[in-house]
């Protein structure tokens, strides 16, 4: 009996151009370093296998690991996350070379949902948010951001509170708040990138039935903008 290894690797490349196409579809705005981190985290072992488990996969799966050689029996073993992810994108590879469309059903319905239950703002993080907010302000002709201090509150206790605020242009662009300035500042930065490529608590969901109707693979193929354009502007700042 001949193994699933190729079908699985074709899974995987119809999996990967599909969801990030449908990423740059729904989120124009997003780096294609965000596209790529939330791809990668769709596809990833524990996730494929944890689906695969709800489709009843692990019961069906014939797999084993261990050989008796003095008897020559294979004895069975329950499969491991690896195999369950495997077997997933067998199975999309499978109705891939049947019927292309059907393999985009599939993806659509049982692994980008997965993004309804996702928080994007843990996932994708921001370590240097101020090199990359001067570059996107300077790609929008605007000056560069301000902080200022909005709020406090319990001064010198264990429960102070800052409010920070981002400004451009005599702009509000994004605040925050944290227990310190530093904390503050920094995460207000954030709040103001996530505000420019529209990654904020208010943001529509994902239209998860609207996708297939509407959605060019090949318009969608070409990369979004890197967050390396934002950093190379961001030199003028300095």
């Amino acid at each position: 009996m001949q193994n699933n290894i190729e079908l699985a690797s074709f899974g995987f490349s119809i999996t990967e151009n599909f969801l990030s196409a449908c990423l740059r579809s729904v989120y124009s705005q997003f780096p294609e370093e965000w596209i790529t981190t939330i791809v990668q985290y769709l596809k990833s072992t524990s996730e494929l296998a944890f689906i695969a488990g709800h489709l009843g996969i692990k019961d069906i799966v014939l797999y084993s690991d261990q050989v008796d050689y003095s008897s020559t029996k294979i004895i069975s073993a329950p499969p491991n996350p690896d195999i369950l992810a495997n077997v997933l994108m067998a199975l999309v590879g499978a109705l891939a070379k049947d019927k292309v469309e059907r393999a985009h059903l599939f993806i659509r319905d049982f692994i980008l949902a997965r993004l309804t239950d996702l928080d994007l703002t843990e996932l994708i993080s921001i370590p240097e948010p101020l090199p990359l907010l001067q570059g996107i302000l300077k790609s929008e002709g605007r000056g560069p951001p301000e902080t200022r201090l909005l709020y406090q509150s319990s001064m010198n206790t264990v429960l102070a509170c800052f409010q920070v605020g981002i400004y451009s242009d005599r702009q509000l662009i994004g605040e925050a708040p944290g227990e310190t300035l530093l904390i503050a500042e920094q995460e207000a930065l954030r709040q103001s990138i996530r505000n420019f490529f529209g990654l904020t608590d208010n943001r529509p969901p994902i239209p998860i039935h609207e996708i297939l109707e509407s959605l060019d693979l090949e318009k969608f193929s070409e990369p979004n903008v890197s967050l390396n354009y934002y950093l190379g502007l961001a030199v003028d700042y300095a």
